[in-house]
C-alpha cells in the first residue's frame, strides 16, 4: 500500500510542477514581454502539445502494460519503442513546419513556434522512459528527472526576463530543459537498470 501511495504522489507531483512552471512562464511573459509576445509564447506552447500528440502515439499505455506483463522484455520495447518515437517525432516536426508555411505566420513568430516544436524530439522520447519507470511502478524516478527540468525553467526564465531578453531565447531554453528531461531519464535508467526486474541493460535487443 506505501509503495502504491508513494508511485501515486510521485506521478502527482511532477503533473502539478510541470503545469504549475508552465503557467508561471505565462504569467512572467505577460509581465515582461507583453501581450505581442505572451501570444507568441501560447501559440508556440499550443502546437508544440499538440504536434506532441502525434509524435508520442499513444504508446505509453502499450509499453507500461506489456512490460508489466514480462519486465525482460524492457530493453526491447524502449530501444524499439525510441526509435519509433523517435520517427515519428521528426514526422511531427516536420508537419509543424509545413503547418507553419502553410499558415504564413509573421517571420518572428514562425521562428519562435519552430524553436519550441524542436522540443516534440526530446519531450516524445521521455515518454518511452516514463513507461518503463511505470511498468517497473518506480514513478519517483520519473519526479527526479522532472525537478531539475522544472527548477531549470523558471530560473532561466527568470533570469532571461529581467535581463531584457525577449521570447526566443526562452524557446531555446525551453527546448534546452526538455533535452535535460530525456537525459536525466536515460541516465537514470541505465545507473539502475541491474537492480530492477526484468535485469534490464542498456543494449540493444536482439533480432
Amino acid at each position: 500500500m506505501r509503495k502504491i501511495f508513494g508511485n501515486i504522489v510521485s506521478l502527482l507531483t511532477s503533473d502539478v510542477m510541470n503545469r504549475a512552471t508552465t503557467f508561471l512562464i505565462y504569467a512572467l511573459v505577460a509581465r515582461y514581454l507583453g501581450d505581442f509576445a505572451f501570444g507568441q509564447i501560447s501559440l508556440a506552447l499550443l502546437l508544440f502539445y499538440t504536434f506532441y500528440v502525434f509524435a508520442s502515439l499513444g504508446v505509453r499505455v502499450y509499453i507500461t502494460r506489456e512490460i508489466a506483463r514480462d519486465p525482460s522484455l524492457t530493453d526491447r520495447y524502449l530501444v524499439n519503442g525510441s526509435l519509433l518515437i523517435l520517427a515519428a517525432s521528426v514526422l511531427s516536426v516536420l508537419a509543424l513546419v509545413i503547418f507553419v508555411w502553410v499558415m504564413s505566420y509573421e517571420l518572428s513568430t514562425a521562428r519562435l513556434v519552430l524553436i519550441v516544436g524542436l522540443a516534440i524530439v526530446p519531450y516524445a522520447l521521455t515518454t518511452v522512459c516514463e513507461a518503463v519507470f511505470q511498468a517497473h511502478e518506480r514513478m519517483h524516478f520519473i519526479a527526479y528527472a522532472n525537478l531539475p527540468h522544472n527548477v531549470l525553467k523558471v530560473a532561466a526564465t527568470i533570469f532571461l526576463l529581467t535581463q531584457g531578453y525577449g521570447a526566443e531565447p526562452l524557446a531555446v531554453m525551453l527546448v534546452v530543459s526538455y533535452t535535460l528531461t530525456f537525459v536525466l531519464e536515460w541516465f537514470l535508467f541505465c545507473a539502475t537498470s541491474r537492480a530492477l526486474p526484468g535485469r534490464w541493460i542498456c543494449r540493444l535487443p536482439a533480432a
